[in-house]
């Protein structure tokens, strides 16, 4: 009776009322090795992680082949963040029952938390074809490839989950967290409203609605869900750390305690900790505290080197395969069409925190400009080819273009010139300009010091960009960008349009008009303000942008040289 009780209190939701009804049968019966399962379950929806460890042990101490209590337990196990064990459980119950989707998923969780996406994406997929209408795997599935770069394939993704569940707060979140990287912020505003509808209290939310918000210029609102966010799960590292990058912190802001109270925290996950480390040093950058702020700094990335994995001679051995391609692609290259209505692109590439986002709002700030934002889709699309992976040839440059140029038509909003500004597309200018002699491709170049710290205080939510969580390793990818800007220069010439950002700033009309001749448009005087662009930003620069262009920010980093042991000595020019 208390059993059944039990599993009827779980299908209402109401797990507290369940742990005790389960609780009730166990006494009633020592040895039921259901109720010590469904005891572990209730308690792992309780966040109650080594009681349920302990009820799924008893499980399986009285059934040992109990397979939904080695799913249960590998919950608990990944609950308790032992992620080597969690995946031992899922695979003994999948050794137990192979169409056990629920494990399958589970198991793509852990290896996705693990860093091992490409499993993951596999797991995901066999639950999927194990139980088509799993709304779940859609969404985790979705996550997986959002960390893979494939934004449109989680798009598909979240939005089959919420077929499948209308009500699915976290896909509609996560939806939206895609659309926001893909650049398309106001769907991304949407997406946020929906989960947050949905579910009031779902402070992750809260904060990506934030991020949103802070991309459309939106500061007073951002600020508001960042503190909602922080109203409703007062640890919540991430949240601190976007907000400190909106507002200017004094020493006696309330935040600021909090932040100090969680770093103590020695219980503190990493991720959480990362992200609270790069607050805290924007904080003490405010209080002139530099020295502190250098300290939050290296700690932060530290950590998030940890939890990456990352190893530099993995792009070591991708800037050789890049070049070693080239003159199979050059030799392919596609004519230019005469008389295609198809859009044109304007590729802005350079180093992260180089100026490309304001290279593309001073662009797009032309009415005849659609600025797009940084496009997933040359790495997506061409990165097997420029790699030398796949085919090349005349038909797969002219696959790869008409892919692209189907992808950019929908960001076109009626003009046919639009820009791309995705930074690392540096990576590919030799396939670009085979397979687009039409595009325009304006490389920004800036002072290597100013950029590579750029990239070591910024915190980039994508996890692609393993490089800029060491310093060392900043300078080997800096130097292995200018070995390869080296190498196109000599291959493209006249074709790459070099913009120095310092000279930019330094004379921005002059160099402007020059950059809007080159591009072939008739001058607008509009493109001398691009503050004034109202475009949506979803970059780490979407605050900067907003101000008008301004001098000496290329020498910032010196306030920090004193820490930096000399690190830039070796940064090629």
């Amino acid at each position: 009776m208390s059993f059944n009780l039990g599993n009827t209190l779980v299908g209402q939701g109401k797990f507290s009322e369940a742990e005790v009804s389960y609780n009730q049968a166990i006494a009633l019966k020592p040895d039921y090795a259901e109720a010590h399962n469904n005891l572990g379950m209730v308690l792992g929806r309780l966040g109650k992680f080594s009681e349920s460890e302990a009820s799924c042990n008893r499980a399986i101490a009285l059934k040992p082949d109990f397979v939904a209590a080695h799913n249960n337990l590998g919950n608990a196990l990944v609950g308790l963040g032992r992620l080597t064990e969690a995946e031992a459980s899922f695979n003994q119950a999948i050794a137990s029952k192979v169409d056990y989707a629920d494990a399958h998923n589970n198991l793509g969780v852990v290896l996705q938390r693990s860093g091992r996406l490409s499993e993951a994406e596999a797991s995901y997929n066999q639950a999927i074809a194990l139980k088509p209408d799993f709304a779940e795997a859609y969404n985790n599935l979705g996550g997986t490839l959002t960390d893979l770069g494939r934004l449109t394939e989680a798009e598909a993704s979240f939005n089959q989950a919420i077929a499948l569940n209308p009500d699915y707060a976290e896909a509609h979140n996560n939806l939206g967290v895609a659309l926001q990287r893909l650049g398309r912020l106001t769907e991304a505003e949407a997406s946020y409203n929906q989960a947050i509808a949905l579910k009031p209290d779902y402070a992750e939310a809260h904060n990506n609605f934030g991020a949103t918000l802070t991309g459309l210029g939106r500061l007073e609102e951002a600020e508001a869900s960042y503190n909602q966010a922080i109203a409703l799960e007062p640890d919540f590292a991430e949240a601190y750390r976007m907000l400190t990058h909106i507002k200017k912190f004094q020493r006696q802001d309330e935040r600021f305690s909090k932040m100090l109270e969680l770093y103590r925290d020695n219980a503190l996950p990493d991720e959480r900790r990362s992200h609270l480390n790069f607050g805290l040093a924007k904080v003490h950058e405010d209080l002139g505290d530099f020295e502190r702020a250098f300290t939050h700094y290296s700690e932060g990335n530290e950590l998030r080197k940890k939890l990456l994995g990352y190893h530099v001679s993995k792009d070591v051995e991708l800037f050789m395969q890049l070049k070693a391609s080239y003159p199979r692609i050059e030799q392919a290259s596609l004519e230019p069409e005469k008389s295609s209505k198809a859009p044109t692109p304007i590729f802005i590439v350079g180093m992260p925190r180089s100026g490309t986002t304001l290279v593309e709002q001073i662009v797009s700030s032309h009415p005849l400009v659609t600025g797009a934002g940084e496009l997933p889709y040359v790495n997506l699309f061409g990165s097997t080819m420029a790699t030398g992976c796949s085919d090349i040839s005349h038909q797969g440059l002219l696959d790869f273009r008409n892919s692209y140029l189907d992808k950019l038509q929908g960001c076109s909003e009626g003009n046919l010139w639009i820009t791309d500004k995705m930074p690392h597309n540096f990576r590919y200018l030799g396939l670009l300009a085979a397979a687009f002699p039409e595009a325009k491709l304006i490389h920004v170049k800036r002072r290597p010091e100013a950029v590579c710290w750029g990239n070591f205080k910024t915190y980039f939510s994508n996890n692609l960009l393993g490089y800029a969580w060491a310093i060392d390793d900043i300078v080997v990818f800096y130097n292995l960008y200018q070995s390869l800007m080296n190498f196109w220069k000599n291959a493209l010439g006249y074709r790459i349009y070099n913009l120095d950002y310092e000279l930019l700033t330094d004379n921005q009309e002059s160099e402007t008009r020059k950059l809007i001749d080159f591009i072939g448009l008739n001058w607008e005087e509009r493109c001398l303000y691009p503050e004034g662009n109202k475009r949506s930003v979803s970059t780490a620069s979407s605050v900067q942008v907003r101000q008008k262009v301004y001098r000496g920010s290329s020498d910032q980093w010196r306030t920090y040289e004193p820490f930096l042991d000399g690190a830039f000595a070796g940064l090629s020019r």
